[in-house]
């Protein structure tokens, strides 16, 4: 028996997706590295892609995953078109990312701080914020990816 059946055995008692997953991985003595391409070699791709699906859709939710930042910012985050090819990532799959409900904490020209939400912060981009709102997405994503990653056992990369 694979490395792989024993952990999803362990998977079947403990739920899936976990957020405790990491521990469950240790204690049953696997690998998270090779987590989508062990499921690549027993599933096949399309496996692999309806197993990625249905494990972000339990996390997800309706509300997306929230991703906290300093107290009292937030972003709820989704993923859509989510496509897995090994070629491209053992343990990643790739998808297109959108922010629901979000609380940012932004300056104003005057140096002030004010409250915005992710919408209104990509309505108000001009030229020279652009590099910080790249820094504030790119920020997003390596939060949501260790929540992810902790609870799936994969990263999720932007497209």
């Amino acid at each position: 028996m694979s490395d792989l059946k024993n952990f999803l055995r362990v998977l079947t008692v403990y739920g899936y997706p976990n957020d405790k997953l990491i521990s469950i991985a240790n204690l049953a003595g696997y690998d998270l590295e090779y987590f989508l391409k062990d499921l690549e070699n027993e599933l096949g791709r399309d496996g692999v892609q309806s197993f990625v699906t249905n494990a972000l859709n339990k996390i997800l939710g309706k509300d997306g995953v929230k991703v906290d930042f300093s107290p009292g910012e937030y972003v709820y985050v989704f993923v859509d078109n989510e496509y897995y090819d090994r070629e491209d990532s053992d343990n990643s799959i790739f998808a297109d990312f959108s922010y629901g409900k979000s609380r940012i904490i932004y300056l104003n020209e005057d140096g002030s701080e004010i409250i915005k939400t992710m919408k209104e912060i990509e309505d108000n981009l001009d030229m020279a914020d652009w590099g910080e709102y790249d820094e504030l997405k790119d920020s997003i994503v390596d939060k949501f990816n260790k929540i992810i990653f902790e609870n799936c056992g994969f990263y999720v990369n932007p497209r």
